[in-house]
C-alpha cells in the first residue's frame, strides 16, 4: 500500500455499512472535517493502524 501523505486520497472502510467504502482528503490543516471529507494526517495514521484504510490514491 503506498504510503499516506497530506494530499493524497484514502479509501476507508464504514463500519456502519460493511459494503461501503468512504473517500477522504488527508488534509493539511490538523482537524478533521467529516462533512467536508477532509481528515488531519494524525487521524489517517490512526485510521491505518486498526487497517481501517482500504487503498491510497496518490495525484498523478
Amino acid at each position: 500500500m503506498p504510503y499516506i501523505a497530506i494530499g493524497r486520497i484514502i479509501q476507508v472502510f464504514n463500519e456502519h455499512q460493511p459494503n461501503r467504502t468512504i473517500l477522504y482528503l488527508v488534509s493539511d490543516k490538523g482537524i478533521d472535517e467529516f462533512p467536508k471529507g477532509r481528515v488531519s494526517l494524525k487521524t489517517a495514521l490512526e485510521w491505518q493502524a486498526k487497517e481501517m484504510i482500504c487503498n491510497v490514491y496518490a495525484p498523478s
